[in-house]
């Protein structure tokens, strides 16, 4: 389905593609990819690239478009096999000098068994580079942090979301604050390095469930954490018809012009309390932000008042 402004304008339909490993590797001179390495070195430190591992998801999170029956991305999981994803990762590694891989994709560990699929080739092939990807905290068993390790992984980006119960069940994501412990517990144990991924603004917000966030927070005990508020874009299910006038260019789940709504209609929480609460929590685990949320702060997206971060 193709959106302008929030409204549907057009549908653009062909079969997915079943077989994945049938496709040619991303022509990565074509798209002038030294670019972005050369972006990545300069900001991090080091020369980064991504790799893509699936398509489709099998989640229907109410927040997210990947899985959604409404969006071209509701598709059929299609996973490219161990063996293929490795052969471009060689190849890549080769030719630009990558220094670390990030999986693009919505969770590398898309059904139980993928991760042990996955290490066992990086471990066959005497894998070296690091490497990192979002994970999700089920299915997540005990000791593939191990696993991920031994494989070459150094970072997982879990989606913590809410400390709260009845938000995990409203968002749909089969995910509980159980699952979210036990799995920061073992990335921890095998030396793995834990991004915690929080949505704030969720229908059923309130300031007793950030605060079940927070307690989470402060249990899981992430290496570096964001905090995003949600944007009911187009082709989510919290989406509404009443949004369709809204830029949405301009809108994104970190901030930008979408402080100009004074209320997203999303949840009872007004929009200055929420961006209250998120900038004392940004004050809290100042010490602790994610690149990205220190950028997205650097550049006035992410409004913190006089909080001071340099």
């Amino acid at each position: 389905i193709l959106f302008e402004r929030g409204r549907p304008s057009g549908i653009l339909f062909e079969a997915p593609i079943a077989n994945l490993d049938s496709i040619p590797f991303p022509d990565r001179d074509f798209i002038k990819v030294e670019r972005c390495i050369n972006v990545a070195k300069t900001e991090e430190g080091r020369r980064v690239t991504g790799i893509l591992g699936n398509r489709g998801c099998l989640r229907r999170c109410k927040f997210c478009a990947d899985g959604s029956p409404n969006t071209i991305y509701g598709v059929k999981l299609r996973e490219r096999s161990p063996a293929n994803i490795l052969d471009e990762m060689e190849g890549v590694a080769s030719r630009y000098q990558i220094e670390f891989f990030k999986f693009a994709d919505p969770e590398v560990n898309t059904r139980p068994g993928r991760i042990r699929e996955l290490c066992a080739e990086f471990v066959r092939r005497k894998w070296s580079i690091p490497w990192g990807g979002n994970m999700l905290a089920n299915p997540w068993d005990d000791g593939d942090g191990r696993l991920l390790y031994d494989a070459g992984c150094r970072e997982v980006w879990i989606g913590l979301e809410s400390g709260s119960l009845e938000i995990h069940k409203h968002i749909g994501k089969g995910v509980t604050p159980n699952l979210i412990r036990k799995a920061f517990k073992d990335a921890k144990n095998a030396g793995l390095m834990r991004r915690a991924y929080v949505l704030m603004g969720t229908p059923m917000e309130s300031l007793e469930t950030i605060k079940e966030t927070e307690d989470l927070i402060d249990e899981t005990m992430p290496d570096t954490v964001s905090f995003s508020i949600l944007a009911p874009y187009p082709g989510t299910e919290y989406y509404r018809p009443e949004f369709a006038d809204w830029d949405w260019g301009a809108i994104d789940e970190y901030g930008g012009d979408a402080n100009q709504y004074h209320n997203l209609g999303i949840t009872a929480m007004n929009r200055p309390q929420l961006l209250a609460e998120r900038i004392r929590l940004i004050e809290k685990y100042r010490g602790h932000l994610s690149k990205i949320m220190h950028k997205k702060i650097a550049l006035g997206v992410i409004d913190t008042g006089e909080i001071q971060l340099t």
